[in-house]
């Protein structure tokens, strides 16, 4: 790209970079990766594009767990990365009012709180596929008005479903193969049926049992970079969101 007169800075933002790169690595193997990575750092570095245009990548997996995963550091090293929390109970508000502008249906604050609280981690995807069922079920009932009955309602709905939920597992299986994406699936199998959530010693253990002690360090933090898990206030590991933990107990870890 030569020539280029801007008289702002121009911004790329560039959507599912990461998963991008996972299904060339897919495809094509590491090998590919590496270089898909290595041409954007170039591109990213030509003095004509640096100085006029900014990139921005996005996406809901961790592109710095894929590129240790491919030793591919280097290629990435220049960019700054950032996370977007889940939303404060008052985002979330105002993403349920916005979401309900063009629905035929009202609920008090009241039952807000309770599918607030419900939901736990306020992510907007997990909100508008409650909302989504909600109007599927109001209209079948012929109701407008939402009730903390309905939402319990929806939700057994949604926790039902394989579609709302069966990424997260395709996911899992995209990003490791082997004993690794086994060990992966033990965590989450193990963490969801955990009250008090997993220990560490737990998973070195897991790590031992199917050798991974070197390389274990890395999934886990895949894990929680690509919003399955956390390290809770107690040490343990506990899954991010309850509804993707029932729907993992009730589907998964079985």
């Amino acid at each position: 790209m030569k020539n280029i007169t801007l008289d702002k800075k121009l911004v790329f933002i560039i959507d599912e970079f990461s998963e991008t790169l996972e299904n060339i690595i897919k495809d094509y193997g590491e090998k590919e990766g590496q270089l898909f990575l290595h041409q954007n750092r170039e591109l990213r570095q030509e003095s004509e594009i640096s100085n006029t245009i900014q990139f921005i990548y996005s996406g809901s997996i961790g592109l710095g767990n894929i590129a240790e995963r491919i030793e591919a550091i280097k290629s990435i090293n220049d960019l700054t990365d950032f996370a977007i929390p889940p939303f404060s109970k008052e985002e979330a508000y105002l993403l349920i009012e916005q979401l309900l502008v063009d629905k035929s249906m009202t609920f008090s604050k009241k039952v807000k709180d309770h599918l607030l609280k419900k939901i736990v981690w306020l992510m907007p995807y997990y909100i508008q596929i409650v909302l989504d069922e909600l109007e599927e079920l109001l209209l079948q009932q012929n109701k407008k008005v939402i009730a903390k009955k309905d939402i319990d309602q929806a939700l057994a709905y949604i926790l039902d479903k394989r579609n709302y939920f069966e990424h997260w597992h395709t996911r899992l299986r995209t990003a490791f193969q082997g004993n690794r994406y086994t060990f992966a699936k033990e965590v989450l199998n193990l963490t969801c049926k955990e009250e008090k959530g997993l220990s560490k010693t737990v998973v070195f253990d897991l790590s031992e049992k199917y050798k991974l002690r070197e390389g274990y360090l890395l999934i886990i933090r895949t894990l929680e970079y690509d919003g399955y898990i956390h390290l809770g206030s107690d040490g343990n590991y506990i899954f991010n969101s309850p509804l993707l933990q029932f729907w993992w107990k009730k589907n998964i870890s079985i």
